[in-house]
């Protein structure tokens, strides 16, 4: 009888890409992650759409969507979009161009690991 190890090594060559030999199976996880990624993404550009409209007005009344937490009472479906907004989030940077949305002061802007913001007066 396999064991777990050969049982992995079997599955591990199915996800190779056909060219390499295997079937070219997705890894399920990696791609469901994707997915929710990619709906957050699009809630975030195009805050107008049907979709975007419905979750926003009804679970993001008060708080801007990157800054939404989980209730334990949210569907399923709510849920998984917080799952991909917490994955886009932590990979998102930030493009200042002519900084006018942009807060010195307010925003945290330095660091991608934790929020930090500048120490100091804001006046000038």
């Amino acid at each position: 009888m396999g064991s777990i190890w050969d049982f992995q090594r079997a599955l591990d060559g199915l996800a190779k890409s056909k060219k390499e030999g295997g079937l070219g199976l997705r890894d399920i996880q990696s791609f469901n992650d994707a997915l929710l990624a990619k709906v957050s993404w699009r809630i975030l550009l195009n805050p107008s759409c049907l979709v975007a409209k419905i979750l926003l007005g009804k679970l993001c009344k008060d708080q801007p969507f990157l800054e939404t937490k989980t209730v334990a009472s949210a569907s399923h479906c709510w849920g998984s979009v917080i799952i991909g907004k917490d994955l886009l989030k932590s990979q998102l940077g930030r493009a200042f161009g002519n900084g006018k949305d942009t807060s010195l002061w307010n925003d945290s802007w330095l660091s991608l690991n934790q929020p930090e913001k500048p120490m100091g007066s804001a006046t000038l």
